[in-house]
């Protein structure tokens, strides 16, 4: 009885000690797992980390070559900057010396239309600046203009007007005059007083015209008269109608002003002065 209690508490004991080996086995064997797999883990990191690595380096080497890439490009950059800059420089230079020769040669230009102006211009006419008092002179019946030069007359612009045969009336704004003592001939334009410088101009033509060759006046006689009277309450103008109409000589005057702005006109309120003004530029004498 007691050798049966002996072998089962042997039995046991064997037992507890089988146990406790195999939880020692277990325990050593769990750890060696642990490891194994910590060692794996660690190796599997240490394989993400060097492929990162190389990643990261494959990346740090394509951006030191953008480095240099922009590195360059700025250099080209600033190289076309001064070369720009040069080219600029040059081009200011080649503009600078191209407008002090353009400003020459238009001084030159106008050096050479002033000679041609002034060789062009007919020496009757050659005191006279005012582009206006010019143009209506070049639009009189050339008939006209070489009754003018026939008698040698001029064309003054003058800030006062001057006779040594005639009183100047107050207010007179040009005056035709042939001085007796001198025998100038002339027609002079107050340039202050003057407003409507073309009728102006062809009235005082009309004048001339009205004297002809022989230097008297023709609206003196009695058919211009007659004329004068029939017609001078019919009269039209645009200028002063008052003095225009004042006397036979001053309607003929203007009359011949107004023939040569708008004859038609002319034609149809004043038929007779309109026929006696284009008979008289027809037929001087």
């Amino acid at each position: 009885m007691k050798l049966r209690k002996i072998l089962v508490w042997v039995l046991i004991i064997g037992l507890f000690i089988t146990a406790a080996n195999d939880c020692n086995n277990l325990e050593k064997q769990l750890e060696e797992a642990n490891k194994i797999i910590e060692e794996n883990n660690y190796e599997k990191v240490k394989i993400e980390n060097q492929k990162d690595i190389e990643r990261l380096t494959k990346e740090n080497e394509k951006l030191k070559k953008d480095k240099e890439t922009l590195q360059d490009n700025y250099k080209e950059l600033q190289d076309n900057n001064e070369q720009l800059e040069q080219d600029k420089k040059d081009l200011q230079k080649k503009i600078d010396e191209l407008e002090i020769k353009l400003e020459e040669s238009n001084v030159k230009i106008q050096d050479t239309k002033k000679e041609n102006h002034n060789e062009s211009i007919p020496p009757e006419i050659a005191n006279v600046k005012n582009e206006e008092i010019i143009s209506a002179y070049n639009n009189l019946p050339e008939n006209v203009k070489e009754l003018f030069r026939d008698l040698d007359c001029t064309l003054y612009e003058v800030d006062t007007i001057t006779s040594d045969t005639f009183i100047i009336p107050y207010g007179t704004v040009a005056f035709f005059s042939y001085e007796g003592a001198t025998g100038e001939c002339k027609i002079q334009f107050d340039m202050d007083a003057i407003e409507d410088f073309e009728h102006v101009v062809y009235h005082e033509f009309g004048h001339l015209l009205d004297c002809g060759y022989n230097l008297q006046y023709e609206s003196d006689d009695y058919e211009f008269i007659q004329i004068y009277h029939d017609e001078k309450n019919d009269y039209v103008t645009d200028y002063n109608y008052m003095y225009a109409t004042g006397t036979s000589v001053e309607y003929c005057a203007d009359a011949f002003a107004e023939y040569m702005k708008d004859p038609e006109q002319l034609k149809e309120n004043t038929p007779k002065t309109y026929e006696y003004i284009h008979n008289s530029i027809n037929n001087i004498r």
